[in-house]
């Protein structure tokens, strides 16, 4: 008894200790690493690693040193705050959904070869509870062919949508893109969007024989709708999750659409001329990151994304040869921007244009995808 008793006491100190200082971990960022990727490491999520650094932008830089989870002597063990958070979540709608009531809805998903609950959950940014309590799945096995229901976000248009003439895409209230089409010409363009000719073409640094079927252009200083006030009510308030990482690739969008038409040169600087991997690396030195000189060096760069979860800013690269030789920046709708030395400048292409389609060789992505900013009620539980 004179043995154990000290003993007791030793670990009833140690145990006090302990959990009065509380846990603190930590993460040093590695070359290509974003906080997407380190959230997905560690089971937590972007928004909570930016409070836990007070971030306030995304831009993580290599050997920076990130508090990844934090825990206290306030703080109950994770399987009460689990079960605390959940019952929280059940009775109370405002603390479990981010997203207005109404701004959802159901889609059908048919399962395929390779699909994983996981997998689809990424897809479409909805949790893997989510997806099995939608569907009344007690465990994670899904088979082929089997049909899910899921609750997804209702997307909203980047842009209002413009009738006569088709945009191809449009990065602000004052310019568009348009994509001649055959019987057009610089008149007809000009008098739809009420500007003159001269300024057309002078916004496209064009010639008359430069207007060809097929050619991308854009439409300069369209006049702003003034839209009507209204009274900012609390759904609006709460469509404002986090708007960051949107705000980033709205950069990166309209810092690509801003070199349009320049003319190719291999090397080219970005001034007057420009080549493939420095468009791409002068758009994204507009976010804060650095990107390697060549494509075959920016493919090694940032997370491999499937195909068809290639979302706005990603990058897409292409094999020459047989090795990585040229690199687009995905701007929606299976359209990229890229400098062409096939048409001698900046131009937009099609994913499913033949040569792009059979030589594609995969998707990078440097931003946080936007699924990770739309958060609902089975965020706390999926941890």
């Amino acid at each position: 008894m004179c043995i154990k008793y000290p003993y007791l006491i030793t670990m009833m100190f140690l145990c006090t200790f302990l959990y009065s200082e509380g846990v603190i971990q930590y993460h040093y960022v590695k070359k290509g690493e974003t906080l997407s990727s380190i959230s997905k490491r560690y089971g937590t999520t972007v928004h909570q690693l930016k409070k836990l650094n007070n971030l306030k932008s995304s831009v993580i830089q290599p050997k920076q040193k990130l508090i990844v989870k934090k825990s206290d002597a306030s703080e109950p063990s994770k399987g009460n705050t689990l079960a605390k958070e959940s019952k929280t979540a059940k009775e109370n709608t405002s603390v479990k959904v981010s997203v207005p009531a109404g701004h959802y809805e159901t889609i059908s998903y048919t399962v395929k070869k390779g699909d994983t609950l996981e997998g689809i959950s990424r897809r479409y940014g909805v949790s893997v509870a989510k997806i099995k309590k939608t569907n009344n799945l007690k465990t994670s096995t899904i088979k082929i062919g089997q049909t899910l229901k899921i609750n997804v976000p209702k997307k909203e248009p980047l842009i209002p949508e413009v009738t006569t003439p088709q945009p191809i895409v449009g990065v602000s209230t004052e310019r568009i893109y348009y994509r001649i089409k055959k019987g057009d010409t610089v008149e007809s363009i000009a008098s739809q969007y009420n500007i003159t000719p001269e300024k057309l073409k002078e916004a496209n640094l064009m010639s008359d024989g430069d207007f060809k079927e097929g050619v991308t252009i854009v439409i300069p200083s369209l006049p702003v709708v003034e839209e009507s006030a209204s009274i900012i009510d609390q759904d609006d308030m709460e469509k404002e999750i986090v708007k960051e990482t949107k705000t980033l690739r709205d950069i990166v969008l309209k810092e690509s659409f801003n070199f349009l038409n320049m003319p190719y040169r291999l090397g080219g600087s970005g001034n007057s001329s420009i080549d493939c991997s420095t468009l791409v690396r002068r758009v994204y030195e507009k976010v804060g990151i650095k990107l390697p000189n060549t494509s075959s060096q920016q493919f090694k760069e940032g997370e491999p994304v499937r195909k068809e979860e290639i979302e706005e800013g990603d990058l897409v690269f292409f094999y020459r040869k047989g090795s990585i030789g040229h690199v687009g920046i995905y701007i929606g709708d299976n359209f990229f921007i890229h400098a062409s030395s096939n048409e001698k400048k900046v131009t937009i292409a099609s994913l499913e244009n033949s040569y792009f389609k059979r030589n594609f060789a995969g998707a990078r992505r440097l931003l946080p995808s936007k699924s990770l900013f739309v958060k609902g009620e089975e965020d706390v539980i999926s941890k």
